[in-house]
């Protein structure tokens, strides 16, 4: 959400105006979020989100910049590999993943769907470590690739008057759903949640464009998805708008998340290779649908695993 006067303040810098995070640098003009008091100023101290930062001058263009271009010159090389990876999705269709079958057709109780998130919610919890190493690793190999890691982290993990964290409107679903907040700290994975934990880990220590590129293509498919469990929860459970809004949102914010990550797909590429860009997303898709077996297990009582064929 821009904030008033923050334009007007920046246009009056002649070069750019940089957040000095470690070694590297964030151009302040590019971004929204940065609060200043007045104009900044080299050595000026500002916010993002609550993090301070250290304002430093410089004339580099930005890594947004940079990673707009990047948008608009995907090469063909690119291209057929985004589409290689995002075919990897039929793998394990996680639309027609049982878990959100039984959602969508209404065969688990209102107390099966809140014991489910709350599994949602712990994977959730984890997942914020693991966005912020990736984050940490993008700072040190990738100006691009950091700050579009920064704004998608920015959006899942923190909040502020644009709106809770995403962990916070999960633990608003399931709070509102009956189960005490106070009990959310001692739940503990079910086996499917621990290995697709496990896995996302592990995906993430390969390096920053692999976490980024295994989440977005699944993003990429959960933003279709999410909009159809909204509608399920209010239409078929009863919940409010209010409850359930974590899927109302995380339709059109997943898709942006997708199209950033796939935005440097040559760089993650040149970074880490084209085998380890493919086992990450591979990966991935295994990992969500580990997760979504998880959840599942957390409401039948059943171990079961789906092996990704439908029917």
């Amino acid at each position: 959400m821009p904030v008033p006067g923050l334009d007007a303040g920046m246009s009056r810098a002649s070069s750019s105006v940089l957040l000095k995070l470690g070694s590297k640098y964030l151009d302040a003009r590019d971004n929204p979020q940065i609060r200043f008091r007045d104009a900044p100023r080299t050595g000026e101290k500002c916010t993002l989100r609550g993090h301070l930062f250290l304002l430093c001058s410089g004339d580099s263009r930005s890594a947004s910049s940079r990673a707009k271009v990047a948008i608009r010159h995907i090469g063909s090389r690119c291209r057929v590999l985004r589409d290689k990876l995002l075919a990897m999705y039929d793998l394990f269709p996680f639309y027609e993943h049982p878990l959100w079958r039984a959602v969508r057709g209404g065969a688990l109780s209102y107390e099966q769907v809140i014991k489910a998130e709350v599994q949602h919610w712990f994977r959730t919890r984890t997942g914020q470590s693991l966005r912020r190493s990736a984050l940490d690793a993008a700072q040190k190999i990738s100006p691009a690739m950091f700050e579009l890691l920064l704004e998608t982290y920015l959006e899942e993990c923190t909040a502020d008057e644009s709106g809770p964290s995403h962990l916070e409107l999960i633990e608003r679903l399931v709070t509102a759903g009956g189960f005490s907040a106070a009990k959310l700290h001692d739940v503990r994975p079910t086996p499917g949640n621990s290995a697709a934990i496990a896995l996302y880990r592990d995906i993430g220590s390969r390096g920053a464009g692999c976490h980024m590129l295994g989440a977005g293509a699944v993003e990429f498919y959960y933003c279709r998805l999410s909009p159809t469990i909204f509608q399920a929860y209010t239409s078929i459970y009863g919940m409010t708008e209010f409850q359930a809004e974590t899927y109302k949102i995380h339709g059109p914010m997943d898709y942006t998340h997708a199209e950033r990550a796939f935005a440097v797909l040559d760089e993650a590429v040149a970074l880490h290779g084209v085998q380890a860009i493919e086992d990450a997303v591979r990966d991935a898709f295994v990992a969500t649908s580990l997760h979504y077996d998880g959840m599942l297990q957390a409401a039948t009582g059943e171990f079961s695993y789906w092996n990704g064929r439908i029917g």
